[in-house]
């Protein structure tokens, strides 16, 4: 449906299709040519099916199944149905050139790389990775996939809602089940799921989407909810990359100790021949969880121990919160007393009664407000995932392939950029902000019918837009 705010858009909507178009086109050698630097015989068919793909997909109307994506094309189902499930194009190199032609509005160094998860609820049990599996989207465990996905953001400026975000990947994560159990090899086959494919946790493919785009952008640190902050592991090989961080970790599973306590090395410690043994702390040092601290800071009751601050503007107010930070060493067993190499800012929130926390690795010169202002850069992750569903349908695809749910999930990226690089060049309003996504493809439906009329139709264009926007008005109550 079309905003009322399009008076947000201060830039000549036809421009729209003509960007539409120079954008898709510049990702046909990676929808055409193999890895091996090969094309095959109907390659012009598949990007000609691409193209009305892209196309379906901006376009404005409920339902972004192959159904409803032949019927806003004009085009056969089976056609869109052989790009999709049965055509040789390789999603990963499409993703890979998505990242290599970040536009520099994008590829800034205040950027964060955000990695998350993202569930698409489903009926039946047949689809490539479906099951009973948690879904943020509903707060509880139920029928669906689940995809990990890698963003970049550059925080807004003065305004939350002024925030960029650029989709840089996204994969299908598989349950165990789905990989190892005899009981799925039907449903295997049935999927076509390749036969490399191994189980990996979500926190690792996390770490492969990272490491294809990490050298290629721009970015300050990487970001993550409790998922993948929670996982040693990950944090490890984002520090072995050098890799900064600020992940929020579970306030009661994390334990540390002050960063200054006194660490022991057991004599065995580089003994030749022996395995190293853990360093530890001292007995008469407590290791504490994020909670412990907040609560302790609370009941010192001191003045300055917690600091007021906002972040940003919000849509609603100011966006503040208590916050607290102190240098720490992450433990790693409690009962032995052993600790790790991981060193750095324990960052404490209060809000409302309720704390949370993030693990800070790499940005020990930043200030408390730039830390408690990158901890928030989730949210529009958050967003990405509900406009991705909303306006591109990224999780109407019906089909149950592998192939097939990672081709249609890489398009929709593809038009998710799109409408990204058209909102960041836009101009801001009266008000200094910028137009919201759903206004820019509010903006480029209303263009795609008035094309129609007058392209298809030969009608006038001022007749054009009347008739657009009256039908709009009837169907949407818009304008």
């Amino acid at each position: 449906m079309v905003s009322t705010n399009t008076s947000a858009l201060n830039f000549a909507d036809r421009e729209f299709l003509l960007n539409r178009d120079l954008f898709i086109r510049s990702f046909r050698e990676s929808v055409t040519t193999k890895s091996n630097g090969l094309s095959w015989p109907h390659a012009r068919n598949t990007w000609q099916a691409a193209t009305n793909y892209f196309t379906g997909v901006l376009k404005p109307g409920d339902g972004k199944h192959m159904q409803g994506l032949s019927n806003r094309m004009d085009t056969p189902q089976e056609r869109l149905q052989r790009f999709i499930t049965d055509s040789p194009w390789e999603h990963d190199a499409v993703q890979t050139h998505l990242i290599n032609t970040t536009p520099t509005r994008f590829d800034a160094d205040d950027a964060i790389l955000n990695v998350d998860g993202v569930a698409m609820l489903k009926d039946g049990t047949q689809s490539v990775g479906v099951g009973r599996q948690y879904a943020g989207c509903v707060g509880k465990v139920a029928n669906c996939q689940v995809a990990v996905d890698l963003t970049l953001t550059v925080p807004g400026d003065t305004y939350n809602a002024n925030q960029l975000t650029w989709p840089l990947g996204m994969e299908l994560y598989l349950p165990e089940d789905w990989v190892s159990a005899e009981g799925y090899a039907d449903r295997r086959e049935a999927v076509e799921l390749p036969d490399d494919i191994s189980f990996r946790t979500k926190p690792q493919i996390a770490l492969d989407l990272i490491n294809r785009a990490r050298s290629s952008v721009s970015h300050a640190c990487v970001g993550g909810d409790t998922g993948f902050g929670d996982s040693r592991k990950f944090r490890a090989q984002l520090r072995e990359w050098n890799e900064p961080y600020i992940l929020e970790v579970t306030t009661s599973e994390l334990r540390v100790v002050p960063e200054q306590t006194p660490i022991e090395y057991p004599e065995d410690y580089t003994g030749p021949g022996r395995t190293p043994t853990d360093p530890r702390y001292f007995e008469d040092v407590s290791a504490s969880s994020p909670r412990e601290l907040a609560e302790q800071i609370d009941n010192k009751d001191e003045e300055g121990s917690w600091t007021d601050l906002t972040w940003r503007e919000g849509t609603k107010g100011d966006l503040s919160a208590k916050f607290a930070r102190q240098r720490v060493r992450v433990v790693k067993d409690t009962q032995r007393r052993a600790v790790t190499e991981e060193t750095g800012w324990l960052l404490l929130q209060k809000r409302d009664g309720e704390f949370k926390s993030w693990l800070c690795w790499g940005v020990d010169e930043w200030s408390l407000d730039r830390l408690a202002l990158y901890a928030h850069q989730r949210w529009p992750v958050e967003q990405f995932h509900r406009e991705s569903k909303q306006i591109l349908g990224i999780n109407d695809f019906q089909g149950r392939t592998w192939d097939g749910w990672h081709h249609h999930v890489t398009v929709v990226l593809l038009g998710y950029g799109f409408l990204s690089t058209e909102r960041a060049r836009s101009e801001k309003d009266e008000t200094g902000a910028l137009p919201t996504l759903p206004e820019v493809a509010d903006t480029i439906g209303r263009e795609h019918g008035i094309h129609y009329l007058v392209n298809e139709l030969g009608m006038d264009r001022s007749l054009a837009e009347e008739a657009v926007t009256g039908l709009l008005r009837t169907l949407f109550g818009k304008t």
